[in-house]
């Protein structure tokens, strides 16, 4: 029954469509999702053993969709299964009293998040034998990263953000430790609820976001305050070459030198001369040149 379900999927061998969650500001500040976090529920319960059931009871011919599931109560207490087209990672949680819950993460659209947690959803209603149902669909968080186009002075800008003007009454905080991480953490209650990692190469990343109208109210409240600390690199003009200095002329110089030094060579030659009277005059007219 089970190859059934899946079979028609594993011929197929379709993957998502759709374009990522995407936000782009007037001023040229954009962001795009990284990941998305959705949940569903199942309508009915589950226990522990089940969870352990069903880790045993996956066949092989699933491998194509479910690359693993590992169900380690001491570090987890859900079953954590790895998935493929889409790749993402869902966690199967058991509720005694209520309807179970599957957790999405790593999706990079909606129709990604859906379309795994509808096939993990097919595998626990077939493998344990209950009435599972793909219930109440939603979106719990979208992890994005994002560009503010120029670099910013990130002291600076920590000590506007904790201002009496900006902090809207201590519900807005900012934290920056350089020696301990190079971002600045910024903690934003209002306008919207949403929790910005800045860094001062202009990339951020941004947590907590459940709409494209929120992270467009708080890129609208946030920009002004990035375009006063934008860095902007000085760059100093080139100074002039110093003018060199004209050496005197020294042709007068090696004329002399030259001269003596073939004075000094005609004399050594005339010294060795087997001629004895040339020897001594020429000697002694050489002394009297020098």
């Amino acid at each position: 029954m089970l190859r059934s379900l899946v079979g028609s999927e594993m011929c197929i061998r379709d993957r998502c469509t759709g374009d990522a969650f995407r936000v782009t500001h007037p001023s040229g500040m954009e962001a795009a999702a990284t990941s998305i976090c959705a949940t569903i529920r199942l309508g009915c319960s589950i226990t522990r053993a089940n969870l352990k059931d069903f880790v045993k009871d996956i066949p092989p011919y699933l491998g194509l969709y479910i690359n693993g599931a590992v169900y380690n109560p001491r570090r987890c207490p859900a079953v954590q299964l790895s998935t493929s087209h889409p790749e993402t990672s869902v966690n199967l949680y058991s509720c005694e009293d209520g309807p179970a819950k599957l957790v999405c993460l790593g999706a990079r659209t909606k129709s990604q998040a859906r379309q795994a947690l509808r096939r993990i959803a097919r595998c626990v209603k077939v493998l344990l034998k209950v009435e599972a149902e793909f219930l109440q669909f939603t979106v719990a968080n979208y992890i994005m990263s994002g560009d503010i186009k120029f670099e910013v002075n990130l002291d600076k800008l920590l000590k506007t953000l904790n201002s009496d003007e900006h902090n809207m009454g201590d519900r807005n905080t900012a934290s920056y430790e350089p020696e301990l991480s190079p971002k600045l953490a910024y903690h934003m209650e209002v306008p919207v609820s949403v929790k910005i990692d800045i860094f001062h190469t202009g990339k951020m990343n941004i947590l907590r976001c459940l709409s494209r109208s929120d992270l467009q109210a708080a890129f609208a409240f946030l920009y002004p305050l990035l375009c006063k600390h934008k860095f902007v690199q000085h760059i100093e003009p080139a100074q002039p070459a110093a003018p060199q200095l004209a050496l005197p002329s020294t042709d007068a110089g090696h004329q002399a030198q030259d001269a003596k030094d073939q004075a000094v060579q005609e004399a050594q030659q005339a010294v060795v001369s087997p001629h004895g009277e040339q020897l001594i005059d020429g000697f002694s007219d050489m002394l009297d040149f020098l």
